[in-house]
């Protein structure tokens, strides 16, 4: 009897811990929500939705639109933290058919151009077209549709 009442008040006596660890781990998880995209992609982002039939996919990891064929690490890790801004895929598979960069000053630097370098090699590797369009503060769907129809058609 003593033995059942000692495990009953250990057991009771936990749970009140047990709650308040999660509590307290919950709580100091200092997280929020952020809009996906910026106000340069969002402006853009909304042209290209009245600009082309394919669906829109927005910021994806580069390691998930291509392969290496060594399938080594370091090939991986080259890839694993480089990001697309837009990618048109096929609707039906979400194949990607056009990768778009949207090039702002930073893309001056000479990391960055290196950096788009790479990402462009990566994607002519695969077959993968991608088209480069300057930031501005308007964009024209006619125009924008004329620029993704050309890269497909160089492809």
């Amino acid at each position: 009897m003593l033995i059942v009442a000692t495990l009953t008040i250990g057991l009771l006596s936990r749970r009140p811990l047990q709650s308040e660890n999660k509590k307290s781990s919950e709580t100091s998880l200092a997280y929020r929500r952020r809009n996906l995209l910026t106000a340069n992609e969002q402006r853009f982002y909304t042209t290209l939705r009245v600009s082309t039939n394919e669906t829109i996919l927005a910021k994806v990891r580069l390691a998930d639109l291509v392969e290496s064929s060594t399938n080594s690490r370091s090939d991986f890790a080259r890839i694993s933290q480089k990001h697309i801004d837009f990618v048109l895929a096929d609707p039906t598979t979400l194949t990607p058919k056009l990768l778009i960069e949207l090039d702002d000053r930073s893309h001056q630097r000479e990391d960055r151009k290196a950096r788009d370098q790479f990402v462009d090699g990566v994607a002519t590797a695969a077959g993968i077209p991608i088209l480069h369009i300057s930031t501005r503060v308007e964009y024209d769907p006619d125009t924008l549709r004329e620029l993704i129809r050309n890269r497909l058609l160089q492809q």
